[in-house]
């Protein structure tokens, strides 16, 4: 899978993580030839009622 941030890029294989900041400009894709899966967790010290 190849990442990018920003300016930034990576190149991923299995069992590697990453972690960013949202608000910069990002994208994954598989450049593989076979089928990825990621799993992505979320986090924000915002309350749900504060965003309602």
């Amino acid at each position: 899978m190849l990442a990018e941030q920003g300016e930034d890029s990576i190149i991923l294989e299995k069992g590697d993580s990453f972690s960013w900041n949202a608000i910069v400009p990002h994208m994954v894709k598989n450049i593989g030839d076979t089928k990825s899966v990621i799993l992505i967790a979320i986090y924000s010290d915002t309350k749900l009622d504060e965003l309602l």
